[in-house]
């Protein structure tokens, strides 16, 4: 097993996992995904078939057909709060400063075998 590489005390396990990623211009949830979790902290890491994977589902030539569709909710934070000051980059999670998270409960850096953060 191997240690998180984002806390001190976690280690990471297997587990198959929820990631949104862009595709075509439209957010894909991609389920059921080979990777390794911190049993402390939730940090993802992607070994390098499953981000070979991803970057082929996502690419503009790949042809393969969603296996189902699901309806997602949108919350806009500009709307909720019209007239609040909105966050700044530094101010959010990093993977959740425009693009949503793989856990809707917990903000999730991905970090991808090659050492991509995502």
């Amino acid at each position: 097993m191997a240690r998180c590489p984002a806390c001190p005390t976690g280690t990471l396990r297997d587990k198959l996992v929820e990631t949104w990623q862009k595709r075509r211009g439209q957010w894909v949830l991609l389920k059921n995904v080979p990777a390794q979790a911190c049993d402390a902290c939730g940090e993802v890491v992607f070994p390098q078939k499953s981000a070979e994977w991803i970057g082929d589902l996502v690419s503009d030539e790949n042809q393969d057909v969603p296996t189902g569709q699901d309806v997602v909710l949108v919350f806009d934070y500009t709307v909720i709060h019209r007239g609040a000051a909105q966050p700044t980059p530094t101010e959010m999670p990093a993977t959740t400063a425009g693009a949503p998270t793989a856990k809707a409960t917990s903000a999730t850096n991905v970090i991808f075998s090659d050492g991509f953060r995502g």
